[in-house]
């Protein structure tokens, strides 16, 4: 099996041939520019820390596919949902990789399969020759973030908040609808001339 050391962006495609043969281990570690890059790209106020690891096993026989996984640990700071205050969080996340084979001219997008929220699984089909990790990696470590971070000390409903935030807008709207119509100076004319008859 090939071992591979190093950082993100210095990290090429592999060839998938050899990878299916020979199998691979790649670890991965991030340079502050790449973190910083990956900070702004996701949102994030701050990721001091990415590192993760890949390794891919060798096709059995009679398999069109690649199977392994994926281990990733960070340390990033997020925005909270609520007050906006910072909310330091470390992550620590295994993924199953299940990497289907196939040629140019055999590509087939049914394999492919968007991670979702909480998956711990990544299913995609190798198309071409070579192999980009950079792209699972990536999305891994988005997927891997808390979708709603929050201080301990933030408000615990949000929808509730938004829709006492509506109630307000809604009531100031209408008031502002009833000061419109008595600053116009013939709103009620119509009215005053029916009672005249």
């Amino acid at each position: 099996m090939r071992s591979i050391q190093t950082n993100l962006s210095a990290l090429k495609p592999l060839a998938t041939e050899e990878v299916a043969h020979l199998g691979v281990h790649v670890q991965i570690e991030t340079l502050p520019k790449e973190r910083a890059d990956l900070a702004r790209d996701l949102g994030l106020e701050d990721l001091s820390s990415f590192d993760a690891e890949v390794q891919l096993e060798p096709v059995q026989k009679n398999e069109r596919k690649i199977d392994g996984h994926l281990s990733l640990s960070a340390n990033l700071v997020q925005k909270c949902v609520v007050s906006l205050e910072p909310v330091a969080d470390r992550l620590s996340r295994r993924f199953e990789l299940i990497l289907h084979l196939s040629s140019l001219d055999q590509a087939d997008d049914s394999a492919d399969e968007d991670l979702e929220e909480g998956s711990t699984r990544i299913i995609e089909e190798l198309k071409g020759e070579q192999l980009d990790l950079k792209p699972i990696l990536i999305e891994a470590l988005a997927l891997s973030l808390n979708p709603y971070p929050r201080i301990a000390t933030a408000e615990p409903d949000v929808p509730n908040s938004a829709y006492i935030s509506f109630q307000r807008d809604e009531g100031a709207a209408q008031e502002q609808a009833s000061h419109e119509t008595e600053n116009k100076p013939f709103s009620n004319l119509k009215d005053l001339l029916a009672s005249k008859h």
